[in-house]
């Protein structure tokens, strides 16, 4: 005699779908490893399937945060009389982060760390750096590329400016990390950020 109890052993559509292994494109991505490199502001992006040229520099190692990519805005609604809704939600200001910690000390992470200044000395009397005065901090573009297995991402930032420092830490059992905040600034015509990728995930639809 037919019944209409389901059959609780086999898997509905829904379910089904659920349990289904996900393609290759559809997979997540992480931050698996990567590197940054700094130049002056404004250098051309390199091509995401070449090493960065000679005026890119490398910044070395970062903790193991990784780096963070923030982008955020500010907006003001329109209100009219005849609704409770906003008629209209305006951008008023936008902004873009980059965050990050430099393990590796050198000239190239604590000029990049300080927006610029001057190295003197010798290995004889010490070397002695001097921060920029107060104004007149340089900007600088920033590459980062990050893989995961065969995924490769890069973000570029053509014009940047360092926006905040952390507080330097040394303590025993911690590593002594130069962290920055990077902040994109805006250029008429120029976008703030390029994102490049080879992953055949961001190929057109068929």
């Amino acid at each position: 005699m037919p019944t209409d109890t389901p059959d609780l052993t086999k898997p509905t559509t829904f379910a089904a779908a659920l349990d289904a292994s996900a393609s290759a494109n559809e997979q997540p991505i992480v931050g698996a490893s990567g590197d940054l490199w700094a130049a002056p502001a404004r250098t051309a992006k390199p091509a995401i399937t070449a090493d960065p040229p000679a005026e890119w520099t490398r910044l070395g190692l970062l903790s193991d945060d990784g780096a963070a990519f923030g982008n955020s805005r500010d907006t003001a609604d329109i209100m009219v009389w005849q609704s409770l809704y906003a008629a209209r939600r305006l951008t008023t200001s936008l902004e873009n982060t980059l965050k990050f910690s430099m393990a590796s000390w050198s000239r190239a992470s604590m000029t990049f760390a300080f927006a610029g200044g001057t190295w003197t000395g010798d290995a004889t009397t010490g070397y002695t750096y001097t921060p920029p005065a107060p104004g007149s901090e340089e900007e600088r573009a920033v590459l980062l590329r990050w893989v995961d297995g065969t995924f490769t991402g890069q973000l570029y930032l053509p014009r940047c400016v360092v926006s905040e420092n952390e507080d330097l830490s040394l303590k025993r059992d911690e590593g002594a990390f130069l962290g920055v905040t990077i902040t994109a600034l805006g250029e008429t015509g120029v976008p703030a950020w390029l994102f490049d990728s080879l992953d055949v995930r961001f190929a057109p639809a068929p």
